[in-house]
C-alpha cells in the first residue's frame, strides 16, 4: 500500500494520533509534499504530518490532515521531487532545441523571449520570466508565427516544470 485516504466528517484534532509513535516532519528525512497522480491534485503538503519509521527496513509514512480528509502516506521515494527536477532537463532538451531553431529562423524576439530560450535558466527563474511575459499578454500581441511558436514552447516548458513555490532546493 502506498495511500489511504479516510474521509473525516467534523472537527480534526492532533489529538486523535496520541500514542502513535512518531515525530514531526524532519526536513532531512524527506520532502516536504507528496505526490499523488490524479486529475487537479498531485501533491500533498505534508509538513504537519506525523511521520513513522519502520526501524528494521527504515521505511517512512506519514500521516497528514488535509481538508476533511486524513492521509496515511507511505514514502516509497523520499525525495520525489528533486528526482523529478534531475529528469527534466532531459525532457526539456528537445523543447529548448527547437526554440534554438526558431529564434534562428524568426529573428522577432523580444528580450524576455529570448531569456526564456535559455536552457541554463533555474526553474525558478523560467518560472519567474515566465509569469512575466503572461502578464504582458495584454500589451503584447502574437503578431507573427515566430512569436506564436514560441509561446507554444514556453508552454510546454512550463508545464513539464509544473513549478510549486514552494521549492526550496533550486
Amino acid at each position: 500500500m502506498e495511500r489511504l485516504s479516510l474521509v473525516w466528517m467534523g472537527e480534526w484534532d492532533e489529538t486523535k494520533l496520541e500514542g502513535v509513535n512518531g515525530h514531526k516532519w524532519i526536513p532531512s528525512q524527506r520532502e516536504r509534499n507528496y505526490f499523488v497522480n490524479t486529475r487537479g491534485f498531485n501533491r500533498i503538503d505534508c509538513t504537519h504530518g506525523l511521520d513513522i519509521e519502520r526501524e528494521i527496513e527504515g521505511e517512512l509514512a506519514t500521516f497528514v490532515w488535509q481538508e476533511n480528509n486524513l492521509w496515511f502516506l507511505v514514502w516509497k521515494e523520499r525525495n520525489p521531487e528533486k528526482k523529478r527536477l534531475e529528469g527534466l532537463k532531459e525532457k526539456l532538451k528537445p523543447i529548448y532545441d527547437e526554440l534554438e531553431r526558431l529564434i534562428n529562423e524568426y529573428p522577432d524576439s523580444c528580450s524576455l523571449e529570448r531569456l526564456l530560450s535559455n536552457r541554463n535558466l533555474s526553474c525558478k527563474e523560467f518560472v519567474d520570466t515566465y509569469k512575466v511575459l503572461r502578464g504582458m499578454d495584454g500589451e503584447i500581441r502574437l503578431s507573427s508565427t515566430g512569436r506564436a511558436c514560441r509561446r507554444v514552447c514556453f508552454d510546454k516548458i512550463f508545464r513539464l516544470i509544473d513549478w510549486n513555490d514552494d521549492f526550496e532546493f533550486l
